[in-house]
């Protein structure tokens, strides 16, 4: 995003505070009035466009409160705010695609931001494709569509809870990160395989994970994914429940293969329940925060997964992602089926390519496999390669990732034999198998 970009700094910035005024004086207090607002300040082209806010407005007033302490004025407050919090040496620099750098935003100015984005305040960036939707906030699906009337509940319970005299201390840092290793340097790697605990409770959820663990956001390529439009998976759960993440929309370029985002200080501002269609608000969040990275797995790679053009891609994403530095350490990763839902990955096969990613940075894991079968197998996998009557020579990130890629090639094989008819043996059987043999080699690396 850039300077001239905030909305203060824009030409039409004193018509636009002229509404803002007028809305925190009590001038737009009804849905219709709200509606009317949001015309004035370019949210929608006409009152028409709104009728589906104005039906939520009128069926779940309650949460967005009209008056002196509603979340309209509480909206136009924040907006208001801009110039103060953002004075002309204040600068937000982009995070563009292969830049290691961050930016470090209070609390109060993610939220003038997001409320600028919900008014319809802040423009695309016509110049860039590699953000998402131009870095424009727009949340009128929100209000097009009823099933997503449960993201506007979350907002304005994120609006409500927001203190804008809140003291220093608190920040919101987005550090973008790049790392990546050949796959002879995986292949090679002796740094010994970590422990894993596994969660198989069928409702567990990453963001519920005690103590002050590194959150796995199964992110899309540009981050957010549909939270704006449709989505309601993993990463768009996070961000809903977690609003202070939606300010990455606005300067995150698109991640490339060897890069992530993470994110320092954001807190829980509402809960929620279900997934996907079944997802709704469930009231005001506990305020605790976290520490979360946005990590993206290859999309709807099918049987190309287990090449090791891939393999390499995943383990390079995950080392990334998992990595403490530059922001520090941290007692644990919360992860689980990464990549393995519409992006269409092999479970088993991300799972313990994880693992090896973790165990390269000497990371724990905490693996919420959410009851799903193909992942049965993961206690007896641990205990036949780390636990205590394996043989701790074999037990290496290099020996899991030689086992990787010759069951990589395998099953490679068996597709052109077979002509895709027969899905071959499981990672975890290959892995199982491997254990069981003597010595410790492994195929040899193509890719260098």
């Amino acid at each position: 995003m850039c300077d001239s970009e905030l909305p203060h700094r824009l030409p039409a910035w004193p018509e636009h505070t002229d509404v803002l005024k007028k809305m925190r004086e009590g001038g737009y207090d009804s849905p219709r009035g709200f509606c009317e607002a949001l015309v004035l300040l370019g949210a929608v082209r006409a009152v028409d466009e709104t009728e589906g806010l104005c039906s939520y407005l009128e069926e779940r007033g309650e949460l967005l409160r009209f008056g002196a302490d509603g979340v309209v004025r509480r909206l136009a407050d924040l907006a208001l705010a801009m110039p103060k919090l953002f004075p002309p040496e204040a600068a937000v620099p982009r995070l563009a695609q292969g830049s290691e750098t961050r930016v470090q935003l209070s609390p109060c100015q993610c939220a003038a931001l997001l409320a600028c984005g919900f008014l319809g305040l802040v423009p695309a960036q016509p110049d860039n494709d590699l953000l998402r939707d131009r870095g424009r906030l727009s949340f009128e699906m929100w209000w097009l569509d009823r099933s997503e009337w449960e993201k506007l509940s979350c907002f304005h319970q994120y609006v409500a809870s927001v203190a804008l005299d809140e003291p220093p201390g608190r920040s919101v840092v987005f550090v973008r990160k790049r790392r990546s290793h050949t796959l002879s340097w995986w292949c090679g790697c002796e740094a010994p395989l970590c422990g894993v605990d596994v969660d198989a409770a069928p409702d567990a959820r990453i963001e519920d994970c005690e103590g002050e663990p590194l959150l796995v956001d199964f992110a899309n390529k540009r981050v957010g994914g549909g939270v704006l439009r449709g989505g309601a998976a993993q990463e768009e759960l996070l961000f809903l429940a977690h609003p202070e993440l939606m300010t990455a929309l606005l300067f995150t370029e698109e991640l490339a293969n060897d890069e992530t985002l993470e994110v320092c200080g954001v807190r829980r501002a509402c809960n929620y329940r279900g997934y996907g269609r079944t997802f709704e608000f469930a009231g005001e969040g506990d305020a605790r925060v976290v520490r979360m990275v946005a990590m993206d797995a290859a999309a709807w790679p099918m049987d190309h997964q287990f090449s090791e053009e891939l393999l390499l891609r995943e383990l390079n994403k995950a080392v990334c992602g998992l990595d403490p530095a530059p922001v520090g350490a941290y007692p644990y990763a919360a992860t689980g089926n990464w990549g393995c839902g519409c992006f269409g990955g092999d479970a088993q096969l991300k799972a313990l390519l994880q693992w090896a990613a973790a165990s390269a940075l000497g990371v724990r894991l905490r693996y919420l496999s959410t009851g799903n079968p193909a992942l049965e197998q993961l206690p007896q996998v641990l205990r036949a390669v780390i636990g205590e009557s394996a043989n701790a020579e074999r037990a290496t990130v290099g020996w899991l990732c030689r086992t990787l890629v010759q069951h990589g090639q395998a099953h490679l094989a068996d597709v052109r034999r077979l002509d895709g008819d027969d899905e071959g043996t499981g990672a975890f059987d290959a892995v199982l198998a491997a254990a069981t043999r003597d010595g410790t080699e492994g195929p040899r690396c193509a890719l260098v």
